[in-house]
C-alpha cells in the first residue's frame, strides 16, 4: 500500500502557498516522514484560519486511495459478500474511550466503563461480538481540534509497521498501526517512562499510546493471518460511520438510507478487516453509546451496520 500516494491524492481546499506535492513512494520511514510534513502543513493552515489570516476552513475529502477498490463488475462475489455481511466484512473492533481521566490507572475492570481505555472485540463463529482485552492508553492532549487531538470517528487500520521512527518527534514508535493517515495518527508503543507517568491521561500529540508489551499484543492481533489485509470491507465515512458511496469519496445520502437499511451502492475496498471506533465518553450521549457497546457488544456494534436492501442485490444481478 502506498500511504504517501494517499496523502497527496486527497483533494484539499488550500491556497497555493500551502499546496504540497511529491512523487508517490513505497511505504518506508521516509514516506511517513513526508506524511508528517503534510500533517504539519494542514495544522499550519488551520492555525492560520483560527487567526483570521485565511477565509475558509481546511476541508479534506476522505478518499482512502491507498486501498484497492472491489468493483462488482470485476469481482461480484467479493462485493456481494462485503455488502451482505452483517458487519460489512469487519472482523475485529478496537474501541477507544478518549475521555478525560483525573487519575492515571493501569488497572482496568471489564465491568466498569473507564476513560483512556482501549477495548478489543472480535467476532466469533455465531457472529457474536466478544470482548477479548482492555488496555490503558494515552490519547491526544486536546487543547483544540486540528493540533494534538485524537479525532473521534470510525476509522480503519490502513497500515502496520513493526519498526518506525518519527523524525518530527525524534523518537521510535514501535508497533505502529496507522488508522488516520491523513493526520499521521497511529496506535503505537510509548516509552516505559511515559507509560509509568502518563498512561491513563491525555498526553500524546494525537496518536494512541500503549505501554510496551500492550502495543506488541495489539499489533500481533491486528496483523494475525485471521485478519488478512486483502479482505473485502465496506469503506465507512470516518466522521459519520455511514458507508461511502461507490464511485465517490462521500457518504451515502439520507435518501439512500432509512430505518430499514441502505438503498445505495456502498464502496467496497480491500484492507485489514479492523474497525477503530474512537469516542469521547464525557458527554451523556457518548457515555450511553459506550455503555451499550460494553454491556451488549453484539447489539451495540450492530447499530453501526445497517443491512443493505434486497433492491441493491437485485440491481447487481441485472
Amino acid at each position: 500500500m502506498k500511504l504517501l500516494s494517499l496523502a497527496f491524492s486527497m483533494l484539499l481546499v488550500l491556497p497555493m502557498s500551502f499546496a504540497h506535492a511529491a512523487p508517490a513512494a513505497a511505504v518506508s520511514d521516509e514516506a511517513l516522514d513526508e506524511f508528517e510534513q503534510f500533517t504539519m502543513q494542514m495544522r499550519a493552515y488551520q492555525e492560520a484560519y483560527d487567526r483570521g489570516e485565511v477565509a475558509s476552513p481546511l476541508k479534506v475529502q476522505q478518499i482512502d486511495t491507498d486501498a484497492k477498490e472491489v468493483k462488482p463488475e470485476e469481482n461480484i462475489a467479493d462485493y456481494k459478500a462485503a455488502i451482505g455481511d452483517r458487519y460489512y466484512g469487519y472482523q475485529l473492533f478496537i474501541l477507544v474511550n478518549k475521555s478525560v481521566s483525573p487519575v492515571a490507572s493501569k488497572g482496568r475492570d471489564r465491568r466498569v466503563m473507564q476513560p483512556q481505555t482501549m477495548y478489543i472485540f472480535a467476532r466469533e463463529n455465531n457472529d457474536e461480538i466478544v470482548l477479548k482485552d482492555l488496555l490503558p492508553v494515552s490519547t491526544g492532549k486536546e487543547p483544540k481540534p486540528g493540533t494534538v487531538d485524537t479525532r473521534e470517528g470510525y476509522m480503519r487500520v490502513q497500515n502496520a509497521q513493526k519498526s518506525y521512527t518519527s523524525r518530527k518527534f525524534g523518537e521510535a514508535m514501535p508497533f505502529s498501526l496507522w488508522f488516520e493517515s491523513e493526520y499521521g495518527t497511529a496506535i503505537h508503543q510509548t516509552l516505559q517512562q511515559r507509560c509509568d507517568n502518563l498512561i491513563g491521561h491525555r498526553a500524546s500529540a494525537g496518536c494512541i499510546r500503549l505501554c510496551p508489551g500492550d502495543a506488541e499484543k495489539v499489533f500481533n492481533i491486528v496483523t494475525d493471518p485471521a485478519f488478512p489485509r486483502s479482505s473485502a470491507i465496506v469503506l465507512l465515512d470516518k466522521r459519520t460511520g455511514v458507508p461511502v458511496a461507490r464511485g465517490t469519496d462521500r457518504p451515502l445520502s439520507r435518501t439512500q438510507i432509512d430505518v430499514n437499511g441502505i438503498y445505495g451502492m456502498p464502496k467496497v475496498i480491500r484492507g485489514y478487516p479492523v474497525m477503530v471506533r474512537i469516542i469521547d465518553g464525557n458527554t451523556p450521549q457518548k457515555a450511553q453509546e459506550l455503555q451499550n457497546l460494553l454491556q451488549n457488544p453484539t447489539q451495540g456494534f450492530q447499530q453501526y451496520f445497517k443491512p443493505v436492501s434486497p433492491q441493491v442485490f437485485q440491481s447487481l444481478s441485472m
